[in-house]
């Protein structure tokens, strides 16, 4: 947006400074050697010292085209808006923000999942299409982790060239349970029982949970029971991890308490049949 204001800025400047210019310009005499500032014209001769000079016409001069601004950068010095009276100064800043209320008006959004990002530009890939989006200094960065492949994003940008106003991007949270197969440090390799396997990259940032519980164990091993949270590039986000020795234990635990209700309830008709029985022989008596 500050490459709107940079617009607005010069041409209202243009603007004021260009008729205050024709009002002062002044001819230059013919016998005057013009100064970098004054009009050259054609067909003047000056001398110095008897020695005559032929001064080149306008269409003799070689004109090198102004170069654009650096990002972020004004086109002229800001201190030409002190020559500006506050009445001026008022006015632009009114033009400027009617302009930039019409341009954010303008602003297209467009949501999808990362793709690639370098830092400078972003590709996120939507429903129907893909797009690239050109990232600056001044693009308003919502990022909940760091920003890469596999991140759900919005992103607010201006048509006018891809360059992102705005991004909100979150990690798509994928969840995966299975058996591990496999853990050397950096790749996590989990299996489900209909053989279905998925290898996970573990990070510096993957939080893994549940090797606390188990005295003596610090690694992931072959034959744990885990649920990874992961995003859409693979990388895990949070490893709980149930050793096959818990979990078994845990079956059991479940077994033992299926028993137990199971005698209860046997043990209560038991006492229902035999009240029954007892109640029966009292009536014939």
């Amino acid at each position: 947006m500050k490459k709107i204001a940079v617009l607005v800025l010069t041409v209202f400047l243009l603007g004021i400074t260009l008729p205050a210019l024709a009002d002062t310009a002044t001819t230059v005499p013919a016998n005057t050697t013009p100064g970098v500032s004054d009009t050259v014209y054609a067909n003047q001769t000056p001398t110095v010292s008897g020695t005559t000079y032929t001064t080149p016409s306008v269409t003799d001069q070689t004109y090198q085209p102004v170069p654009a601004p650096a990002d972020n950068q004004l086109p002229f010095d800001l201190n030409l808006l002190n020559s500006l009276s506050y009445n001026q100064l008022k006015q632009l800043k009114e033009e400027i923000e009617n302009l930039l209320e019409q341009k954010e008006e303008e602003l297209q959004e467009f949501k999808g999942i990362v793709t690639s990002f370098d830092g400078q530009t972003l590709a996120v890939k939507g429903e129907n299409e893909e797009k690239t989006f050109v990232i600056t200094s001044d693009t308003d960065m919502e990022v909940k982790g760091e920003l890469g492949a596999g991140y759900k994003a919005e992103v607010k940008y201006d048509p006018a060239n891809n360059e992102a106003v705005k991004v909100e991007a979150k990690p798509v949270i994928l969840e995966y349970t299975g058996t591990v197969i496999s853990f050397d440090g950096n790749n996590l390799t989990v299996a489900r029982g209909n053989g279905e396997q998925k290898t996970f990259s573990i990070t510096e940032n993957t939080k893994i949970e549940g090797l606390g519980k188990l005295e003596g164990e610090k690694t992931i091993k072959p034959g744990y029971k885990v649920g990874v949270k992961y995003t859409l590039a693979g990388n895990a986000v949070e490893v709980k991890v149930i050793p096959a020795k818990v979990e078994k234990e845990k079956e059991k635990e479940k077994e033992r308490k299926r028993e137990t209700k199971k005698e209860k309830e046997q043990k209560a008709k038991k006492e229902v049949k035999t009240k029954f029985s007892k109640n029966k022989t009292k009536g014939k008596k």
